[in-house]
């Protein structure tokens, strides 16, 4: 299966921070809502981080799922980001 929970949650236990930018200044949340990886979107989220957060492109990942025909993600980014 894509997504690679495993390796993210291992990741996350290391310390490494969700919210670091790549080389192409987007970050985690966004390149997993982009590809429709749901599981690892929730592990992020549960991250403390924000599914309205701009990249680069001055995108989010909400759009970027959504562009990118991934339904269940952008119903979870969007429950997200509606709850206080």
């Amino acid at each position: 299966e894509q997504g690679h929970l495993e390796v993210c949650s291992l990741l996350l236990r290391q310390a490494l921070h969700p919210a670091r930018a790549d080389a192409q200044n987007s970050w985690a949340l966004t390149v997993a809502a982009m590809e429709g990886h749901l599981e690892v979107c929730s592990l992020l989220l549960r991250q403390s981080l924000h599914p309205a957060r701009a990249d680069a492109l001055n995108s989010n990942a909400l759009l970027h799922a959504g562009r990118n025909g991934r339904d269940a993600v952008c119903n979870l980014l969007l429950s997200q980001a509606l709850s206080p």
